[in-house]
């Protein structure tokens, strides 16, 4: 819960300094990390909290922060049908301004999504994660 409070208390809609922006990219995956080697409870308030937190992180203007969020879904979308969602969501998003264009968060996404669910991915076929 602590970490989730700190990762919280930080306004990521600001210019984050590289302590920040580490402790954010960071504390997504690790969060993550730990509700999933726990097994993911819906009814856990805590796990459900975590989860909004870094589907919310995805938006980050912080490219690294967003992108390091994205991978952190990747690690509950088994598990999670709202992690599913959100990658999907991001797998069919436009490229953002910040972003490389062959390395992009879509693209990571749909890997993400190949890795959950082959099946689910194979519906992208069209999807701009392609281009």
């Amino acid at each position: 819960p602590l970490l989730l409070q700190k990762c919280q208390a930080i306004d990521s809609s600001k210019i984050l300094d590289r302590h920040e922006e580490t402790l954010l990219g960071f504390g997504a995956m690790t969060l993550a990390g730990l509700i999933a080697d726990s097994g993911l409870n819906a009814g856990d308030p805590l796990h459900n909290q975590i989860l909004q937190w870094i589907i919310e992180s995805t938006k980050s203007p912080n490219i690294n922060v967003a992108g390091h969020s994205v991978y952190a879904l990747g690690g509950l979308g088994r598990e999670s049908s709202a992690a599913r969602e959100r990658l999907c969501e991001i797998a069919n998003s436009d490229l953002r301004g910040d972003e490389h264009k062959d390395v992009s968060l879509r693209a990571v996404a749909l890997r993400l999504v190949r890795r959950i669910d082959p099946a689910l991915a194979a519906t992208f076929v069209d999807a701009p994660a392609f281009d």
